[in-house]
């Protein structure tokens, strides 16, 4: 799997839901047509606050849910527990975005299983390295489902997992050095 590049993510599996939510939308769309140019790996979306967001996954489950934090009327934490209790399932994935680095946003975010905290700004590129890298684990995730249960499968520690393995590996804060820029409304 190391050996991993982009055409090896758009596989016959069904593509992996991304959904972007961020209160301005030259930002959310600029997000979400760069992450469209993964491939047919994925299928991407975006939202401008966080009803929309809910009521685009109201039928169809999200895997990766990418959201700024300060947003009116529902803030990212908010939304991000509010798909906990969604009919279609919470996603695989939460990424929560914002310029603030505040020790209260991180005790929150570990709460609620945050995978990653990601410092603006940030550019399209590195939000398609970090979904590449939820892709990846998506598909490590499905083929240690399909190992036979006397092969354990193996983690970063080299043990049995378990979920301190997973919370330590998945749980980081990014700086990130460039800026977003505007990008055209359709992307697919």
């Amino acid at each position: 799997m190391d050996g991993m590049n982009e055409q090896n993510l758009t596989s016959p599996r069904p593509p992996v839901r991304v959904l972007v939510v961020d209160d301005h939308p030259n930002t959310a769309t600029t997000l979400a047509r760069a992450i469209s140019l993964i491939g047919d790996a994925v299928k991407v979306t975006f939202a401008t606050n966080g009803m929309e967001a809910l009521e685009s996954a109201r039928d169809e489950k999200v895997d990766i849910l990418i959201t700024d934090v300060v947003m009116p009327g529902m803030d990212g934490l908010e939304l991000v527990e509010r798909f906990r209790v969604q009919p279609a399932g919470a996603p695989a994935f939460n990424f929560l975005v914002t310029a603030y680095d505040v020790p209260s946003l991180k005790d929150k975010a570990l709460k609620l299983d945050v995978n990653e905290i990601i410092l603006k700004p940030v550019s399209p590129e590195r939000i398609c390295d970090i979904v590449r890298k939820a892709l990846r684990d998506l598909d490590l995730e499905n083929s240690k489902a399909t190992l036979p249960r006397k092969y354990p499968a193996a983690t970063e520690s080299g043990g049995v997992p378990n979920s301190k393995d997973a919370s330590a590996s998945q749980k980081r804060i990014i700086d990130h050095e460039s800026h977003i820029q505007s990008g055209p409304r359709d992307f697919s």
